[in-house]
């Protein structure tokens, strides 16, 4: 039993069906991993775009924004949000839904791009 396991005894089969499904489908999740002290955070998304724009930001960029989500998403009592991202200014806004969990310490933030 894994510690996975522990915490939900359904969380093997489903992570394991997933893989699954992602290696038949050739279905991509990036991950960009940030670390501000004790806690951790991810950001997760299934747009390349999106993932490259996080990993250009700068540490403290990164860190910033895990403050500015957590920050949100305590002050409201909601588990997603639109965030609207500009490259420069006068550029025409991207919309992104923001949710946040949090497993065993670690707060991720999934970011799934609107169309």
């Amino acid at each position: 039993m894994t510690r996975a396991d522990e915490v939900n005894p359904h969380m093997s089969g489903f992570v394991n069906e997933v893989r699954r499904m992602r290696i038949q489908r050739k279905a991509r999740v990036y991950q960009t991993y940030v670390n501000d002290g004790d806690k951790k955070y991810a950001f997760v998304t299934t747009s390349k775009d999106l993932h490259l724009g996080l990993g250009e930001m700068t540490k403290e960029a990164q860190v910033l924004l895990t403050k500015l989500l957590e920050y949100e998403f305590a002050r409201g009592n909601f588990g997603q949000l639109i965030l609207g991202i500009q490259k420069d200014e006068g550029d025409e806004c991207n919309y992104t839904l923001v949710a946040m969990s949090t497993y065993l310490g670690e707060i991720s933030f999934g970011f799934s791009p609107t169309r």
